[in-house]
C-alpha cells in the first residue's frame, strides 16, 4: 500500500469515526514501553519478552541480555583421562562446573595437560 493511499484511508477513517486523523504507526515501528527496554514492540506496546512475561501473569522485569556464547554442533569424543582431568580441576576448585572446566581446557589446549 502506498503512502498516499494510507494517508487517504486514515483521513477517511477519521471522517467516519470522528477520531483525530493521526498517521498509522505499525507496532514494529514502536519501541517497547517497558522502561529501559530498547527492543521493538510486537503486541500491546511490549516487546516479545515483556509481552510473554505479562501473558504468563508475571511482574515485568528487565530482559536478561544473552551471553556471548556460541553453540557448537559438535560432539567430542575424548579419552577417559581427559574426563578425569576435568573432574580433578572441579574438585581442586579451579573450575566451578564441567562446562567451565571444558572451556578452560579448550582455551589452554588439552594436549598441554599431563596424562
Amino acid at each position: 500500500m502506498g503512502k498516499k493511499t494510507e494517508e487517504t484511508l486514515v483521513a477517511k477513517a477519521a471522517e467516519v469515526t470522528g477520531a483525530p486523523a493521526e498517521p498509522y504507526v505499525k507496532m514494529s515501528d514502536r519501541d517497547c514501553t517497558f522502561q529501559g527496554c530498547i527492543k521493538k514492540a510486537v503486541a500491546v506496546g511490549l516487546c516479545y519478552g515483556h509481552y510473554r512475561q505479562r501473558s504468563l501473569g508475571h511482574d515485568l522485569k528487565p530482559i536478561r541480555e544473552k551471553r556471548d556464547l556460541q553453540k557448537l554442533p559438535v560432539t567430542l569424543r575424548v579419552e577417559s583421562w581427559v574426563i578425569e582431568g576435568l573432574q580433578k580441576r572441579i574438585k581442586a576448585g579451579n573450575a566451578p562446573s564441567m562446562y567451565e572446566a571444558c572451556r578452560q581446557a579448550l582455551e589452554a589446549g588439552v594436549t598441554a595437560w599431563n596424562k
